[in-house]
């Protein structure tokens, strides 16, 4: 007999109060840190308070451009310019 749907070996969950609106359980950030460990990962609808090392975050409530990875700031600039000096600093 086969696996039953919905449910597999090393199967992860993440208990986590609710709170605001569309905001990510905190507990979830450490679950894929172990998911994928040494990788980019992605961020998206990334509000200020959770930009993280390691992480791209894109979100339209981030204040501007900060590229902490020298490696994505070089290609970013080799694209598109320079980043301003303050958005620069990260």
């Amino acid at each position: 007999m086969g696996p039953r749907h919905g449910r597999s070996r090393g199967a992860a969950a993440a208990r986590a109060q609710v709170r605001e609106t569309s905001r990510k359980p905190d507990e979830l950030y450490p679950l894929l840190e172990r998911l994928s460990p040494g990788t980019r990962k992605l961020e998206v609808f990334a509000r200020q308070h959770n930009v993280r090392p390691g992480w791209v975050s894109l979100g339209n409530q981030l204040a501007g451009v900060q590229i902490l990875d020298p490696d994505m700031r070089e290609r970013y600039e080799a694209k598109y310019g320079a980043l301003p000096a303050k958005e620069a600093a990260g």
